[in-house]
């Protein structure tokens, strides 16, 4: 199912381009977290991250619909985008808050014990209140779209799958990861390339010299063009990786929620009406 799913992503992403406007747009959204701050438009970094954040549900509908229907025209994306925004702009904010109220509630003992806040093992333990969050909500938005599933059943329906499907969503989470670290290795090994001449001097260098190198240091060895170019790689991979996390999700859900009967939660009342919790 896992690989069937991965196969049937790749053929929606060869015959259909609108696919790939999600990870356009988020390329577009890491070259200028790149170049904006190198140029002096560091003031403008916060709100680029707060729009691309809002962005990003509006385009994940349109993916998710476009798949849902079949229909992938930019009139049918478009409808489906600004159909399930809220439905998956709602949820996330749910569970990001929920996630930040179970860190803080975890930072009160954190406290008691004397950790700062910047110690190795306060950080390891924030992270493992996150990666739960994920882990287990990461199919929230597939359900609210498909299924269309309301705010908090669209929750607990992702929950319900991760763990009915746990073998498949572990391998899921896998390939995922091998592709991001595939894609990240051939993004670096062609910035190597195509900065191999000014990325020279660094082989007169010993360790140390290495070591003690900033990121300023860096920009200046590569200079202007060298920014441009680790800008437009870094948005080539960031294009690719999104594109094919969200095309790959979206028909994973749909093969393996169709295949399984879901039964509504209820009750009957005495005139025999049903009633769903």
């Amino acid at each position: 199912m896992v690989l069937e799913s991965l196969t049937e992503a790749a053929g929606l992403l060869r015959r259909q381009p609108i696919l790939w406007s999600i990870g356009l747009v988020m390329g577009a959204f890491a070259l200028l977290d790149i170049v904006l701050p190198v140029y002096g438009g560091s003031f403008y970094a916060e709100p680029l991250a707060l729009f691309q954040v809002v962005t990003l549900p509006f385009l994940a509908g349109g993916v998710y619909g476009a798949i849902k229907t079949g229909d992938y025209t930019p009139g049918s994306f478009l409808t489906a985008a600004k159909t399930y925004y809220f439905r998956i702009l709602l949820p996330a904010l749910v569970v990001l808050f929920a996630a930040l109220f179970t860190a803080l509630l975890l930072a009160v003992p954190i406290a008691l014990i004397g950790l700062s806040a910047e110690s190795e093992l306060a950080a390891f333990m924030i992270l493992g209140v996150f990666v739960p969050f994920v882990f287990f909500t990461f199919f929230y938005d597939t359900a609210a779209v498909f299924e269309d599933r309301k705010v908090l059943d669209s929750i607990r329906r992702s929950v319900e799958f991760v763990i009915g499907s746990s073998g498949s969503v572990v391998l899921f989470y896998i390939i995922n990861i091998g592709i991001l670290l595939l894609l990240g290795f051939l993004g670096l090994f062609v910035w190597t390339l195509l900065l191999a001449p000014e990325l020279e001097p660094l082989t007169q260098l010993n360790t140390t010299e290495i070591q003690a190198l900033m990121p300023q240091d860096i920009l200046s060895m590569i200079g202007t063009g060298g920014i441009w170019i680790s800008a437009f790689v870094y948005a080539l991979v960031i294009t690719l990786a999104t594109s094919i996390l969200y095309t790959y999700k979206a028909c994973l859900f749909h093969r393996r929620a169709a295949g399984v009967v879901t039964v509504e939660q209820g009750e009957y009342d005495e005139k025999g009406r049903w009633y769903k919790y």
